[in-house]
């Protein structure tokens, strides 16, 4: 079997990749905003309450959060991020996949 959503009508199939392809590209809007967020947390100039900072701050905080509740800082060492990029950049390849159509035909 190539397919492992063969059986799903073509209409739904066709609302499946237009999901898809949104959400990937939120997902991929969303990585960028993650990477700056995280950047700019190095620098201790930056004042994370002033704007833009505090916008792209309040949009990020609570993925990051959810993350370092299950992985605290160990060791002076927060490897928490890692986890959560590595997780979006699944969810990016798997709504990539069903943009394309790679388990629906």
């Amino acid at each position: 079997m190539s397919s492992l959503l063969y059986f799903l009508p073509v209409q739904l199939k066709a609302a499946i990749q237009v999901l898809g392809a949104g959400s990937a590209a939120f997902l991929q809007i969303y990585t960028v905003l993650l990477t700056f967020r995280l950047y700019c947390s190095w620098f201790p100039n930056i004042n994370m309450y002033h704007q833009p900072f505090s916008t792209v701050g309040t949009m990020t905080n609570f993925y990051l959060r959810f993350w370092r509740s299950f992985m605290p800082p160990q060791m002076l060492i927060d490897t928490s991020p890692i986890f959560a990029f590595w997780i979006l950049d699944l969810m990016v390849d798997v709504s990539v996949k069903l943009s394309y159509g790679q388990w629906l035909y």
